[in-house]
């Protein structure tokens, strides 16, 4: 009994199983709630639904990068920093390695001022274009009242996880990685359980909406707490206005470039969507749709084993340790890329039957093009790694390579498909080609480069000699 308590104990305060709870409670959400959304909605009322789900669905891309520049931040002022810089990593300061949370403090700040304005602008945003869409659609739901009052929770539900939501992302960047994950479990638990209920009880349309609203609020008190508990009292009076616009401009030249490079994957995938859509309608987009979403499962349940680990990686980079960071990612990337090779092999050898014994009238691509679609999917994750690692320094060298590769993927599909016979098949070859003529080669020679080592040596070469590995205060 002692042993399996340990055993508990150790998987209970593992950050990995727990972000992979998170994942699965994501990716697993449908099976619970799409049938009592088909059963409890009509089918006006589905529409109207997925209306405002897509409508919301650009939350990730509205703050245009700052969050990640925060967390990267946050974790240089965890590691240590004295000063933070527009480009790049200010040289550790010889005195101390202790974590200035003066500067964690004043990044809090900055934070908060950011996102109360941002939400207040996302609001009047939001709410002419939400208030259009009701005024049109609303009518035609069985419950038009509920349709304005769905509708109007969607909104504060948008505006309150944008405000609220970062304090989580603050925490993770404390690295408090297994906290973060263990709110963020509980949260999306709560989500799904409250949703489901809701629509049971008749809200209708509104159900999702309001559920999103009261969990956002619950991870944020949750969040908030921690990041308190854990940060010392202040010593210095909170920032003012002029104070916290140059924190941002310090901030800005980072997160418009990551922002910019988040906006052209999310177009490109959309409008490939609607490309896939218009050329061979619902059911080739439901095939490569369903293909898609299977390797995007792998994708993050197999990242999983690095991202849990980009606070300690920034905390290094503010010290400048190379050896540190080859020595904790060279396991952690070894564990990545195993991960979703067993899981791609699982996926080809019974996916497909799989699929078919579920519903008979659903597919998969043929699967030499569903196998070629999860390479596909294993190169786009090594390279999102490289360039997640690179930007640990506080530069965004993928920017334009990224950008015009997303460009070039939407006119190789465009390209395929009026000189040869392909049908869905053309955007994994046109994908594979974009990303292999750049992205797919130079990433990892210029990651491991960045690791003062050759790709070649990181990955086959011996595993770094054990030692005290710098950790997190």
């Amino acid at each position: 009994m002692k042993a399996i308590r340990e055993a508990a104990a150790r998987l209970g305060s593992s950050a990995v199983l727990w972000f992979w709870g998170v994942n699965a409670l994501r990716f697993g959400s449908g099976l619970f709630l799409l049938p009592l959304l088909l059963h409890h909605l009509t089918r006006e009322d589905l529409g109207y639904f997925y209306i405002l789900q897509n409508l919301f669905a650009i939350v990730p891309l509205v703050d245009f990068g700052v969050a990640i520049t925060v967390d990267r931040q946050v974790g240089y002022a965890m590691g240590g920093a004295q000063r933070l810089i527009p480009q790049g990593v200010a040289p550790p300061s010889e005195e101390s390695r202790a974590s200035n949370y003066s500067l964690v403090w004043k990044l809090m700040d900055t934070t908060r001022a950011y996102y109360r304005v941002l939400s207040i602008v996302l609001f009047f945003v939001m709410g002419g274009v939400a208030a259009i869409i009701a005024y049109s659609a609303a009518g035609q739901t069985s419950s038009p009242r509920l349709a304005w009052l769905a509708t109007g929770v969607a909104l504060l539900s948008l505006v309150f996880e944008i405000y609220w939501g970062w304090w989580n992302t603050f925490l993770c960047a404390m690295n408090r990685v297994q906290s973060s994950a263990r709110i963020g479990f509980v949260g999306y638990g709560l989500r799904l359980a409250i949703s489901c209920a809701l629509l049971m009880m008749g809200a209708g349309v509104a159900s999702v909406f309001v559920s999103g609203f009261i969990t956002s609020f619950l991870i944020r008190w949750a969040a908030r707490r921690e990041c308190l508990r854990i940060l010392p009292p202040r010593q210095e009076p909170t920032l003012s206005a002029t104070e916290v616009w140059s924190l941002l401009k310090v901030l800005w030249p980072n997160s418009w470039r990551v922002g910019l490079q988040l906006l052209s994957g999310y177009l490109a995938v959309n409008v490939n969507g609607l490309i896939c859509l218009h050329f061979f309608g619902l059911s080739t987009n439901a095939q490569y749709g369903l293909s898609l979403q299977i390797a995007a499962i792998l994708q993050s349940m197999s990242s999983v084993w690095t991202s849990v680990k980009w606070p300690l990686i920034s905390q290094l980079r503010a010290r400048w340790d190379d050896s540190g960071l080859r020595q904790l990612l060279r396991p952690r990337v070894l564990l990545q890329s195993g991960t979703f090779l067993i899981g791609a092999a699982m996926a080809v050898a019974v996916g497909p039957p799989l699929v078919e014994w579920i519903r008979p009238d659903k597919e998969l691509l043929p699967i030499g093009w569903f196998a070629l679609l999860l390479v596909q999917a294993f190169f786009d994750m090594q390279v999102v790694f490289w360039t997640t690692f690179l930007a640990t320094e506080n530069r965004v060298p993928s920017l334009w390579p990224m950008t015009i590769t997303n460009f070039a993927w939407v006119a190789l599909v465009v390209l395929f498909l009026h000189v040869t016979r392909l049908q869905a098949e053309s955007f994994v070859l046109a994908a594979l080609v974009a990303g292999g003529l750049f992205n797919y080669w130079y990433w990892p020679v210029a990651g491991a480069r960045n690791l003062k080592t050759t790709w070649w040596r990181f990955v086959f070469g011996r595993a770094p000699e054990s030692g005290r590995l710098a950790t997190a205060p």
